[in-house]
Parts: structure tokens; C-alpha cells; sequence
């Protein structure tokens, strides 16, 4: 689909207090929810599959964070409404919680493998993800650490939240050769293993922190085949 559009075309109107856009094709029968990185007032990926439709019909939801609190909310107050907001669209459109796919990077890349466990999604995609303070105290900046602090009580290491949670999606894991990513990278591999989840796991050589050299060709490659085969 080439139309040209805005993402002020599709932000949703929600009760919830969180911000998020969406589109969606006839008779949705999957749903694709992406999570937007520490990039404020952005939302990630929307334009791609906006003009690259998948090959099921599916919903697609796109949330963002701008107060950086990794989705969670200061005290992990606002998990629960980004949560209901997902629930209140999948409902509407009547996907079952199954059949979606979370996709994120950096803090999408935590929030992608949180709710994928929360909603008991098929699949997450999860590059780059923030893991953990200890991790993310290897970057060459401050400011993931301080934005987990700020969520208080509420923070949970991802690997640790894996560890507790019952639930057991598919994970695609990709990781770069920073520092703060590989050890991420590994701890997070590590308590998926232990849990027995299904891994794909991929590297990549790249020496900074991002979305990596991952195309969107292979990235829809990956998309179609953890959502659908």
C-alpha cells in the first residue's frame, strides 16, 4: 500500500492514558504490536508496514513511551493500562491474546518480551533489548539507567521476570557486538533456555547500540515466519 499517510491518521483515542496508534486490515486475524524505543514522540515502524502489508490480515498496533519508564510507569503504574489498551483493541477486533507478536528494540525490546509473556503472545522480537541495570550500567551513557531507577519499585529485570512467569513465546533474540548489548544479550538467552522457551537467536557485528543491520527484507522475513508458520 504506497498512499501517503501520517501517524496523526491513526492515533487512537483511548481511555488509558497512554499513547498509541493503529490500522488495521478487513477481518484481522493476527495482530502485530511494536514498541517504540527511547525515541520520543516517534512511532517506530509504523510507515513499513503501513506500505508492506503481511500475507494474514492483521491489526496493527503501535505504542510509544515518552516518559522512557521502559512501558512499565513510575512505580509500574502504567503497565496495566498499556496493557488493557492492547487487550480493549484485540477484543474489538476479535483476535484471540495468541495470536500476536510483539516487536521492539533497545526499551521496545524489553517492553516486546514483557507484554509477549504478559499476553501470552505466539511470538516476540526483541533487538538490542535493555535487560537489567547491571547490563545497562556498560553503556557509554547514563541515561537507560536512569530512566529504570525512576520506575522504582516497579522495575523488573527481564531475565527475572522470564524466570517467574509461566508463559513461554517464541523469542527472536538480536544482539550486536557493543558490550552492553552482548552481556544483555546473554543473560536474557540464559533465563529464556532455563525456562525452556523456543529461541531463535541471531548476532550481529555491528559496535553500537540500535536497530543493528537488520533490512527490512530479512526483518519481514522474520515477522511473517514467527507469526505464521
Amino acid at each position: 500500500m504506497t498512499t501517503e499517510a501520517s501517524p496523526n491518521d491513526f492515533v487512537l483515542a483511548n481511555t488509558f492514558g497512554v499513547d498509541a496508534m493503529a490500522f488495521s486490515d478487513p477481518d484481522p486475524e493476527f495482530a502485530i504490536i511494536n514498541f517504540s524505543s527511547m525515541n520520543i514522540g516517534k512511532f517506530e515502524r509504523w510507515s513499513w508496514f503501513y506500505q508492506r502489508r503481511l500475507r494474514v490480515p492483521c491489526l496493527y498496533l503501535f505504542l510509544r513511551d515518552d516518559d522512557q519508564h521502559y512501558y512499565l510507569g513510575k512505580e509500574g503504574k502504567l503497565a496495566s493500562s498499556r496493557l488493557g489498551l492492547i487487550r480493549n483493541e484485540l477484543e474489538k477486533h476479535r483476535i484471540p491474546e495468541r495470536n500476536t507478536l510483539t516487536i521492539g528494540s533497545s526499551m521496545g525490546g524489553y517492553a516486546s518480551v514483557y507484554f509477549a509473556h504478559e499476553l501470552e503472545s505466539r511470538a516476540a522480537m526483541s533487538i538490542n533489548p535493555q535487560v537489567d541495570v547491571e547490563s545497562a550500567s556498560l553503556h557509554n551513557l547514563t541515561n537507560w539507567v536512569r530512566k529504570m531507577r525512576e520506575v522504582g519499585n516497579g522495575w523488573v529485570d527481564l531475565h527475572d521476570f522470564v524466570l517467574s512467569h509461566a508463559a513461554q513465546p517464541t523469542i527472536y533474540l538480536r544482539t550486536g557486538n557493543y558490550i552492553a548489548d552482548r552481556v544483555a544479550g546473554e543473560k536474557l538467552q540464559g533465563a529464556l533456555i532455563i525456562k525452556g522457551h523456543r529461541v531463535i537467536r541471531e548476532y550481529d557485528e555491528i559496535e553500537t547500540h540500535g536497530w543493528g543491520s537488520l533490512s527490512s527484507g530479512r526483518f519481514f522475513e522474520i515477522v511473517e515466519h514467527l507469526a505464521f508458520d
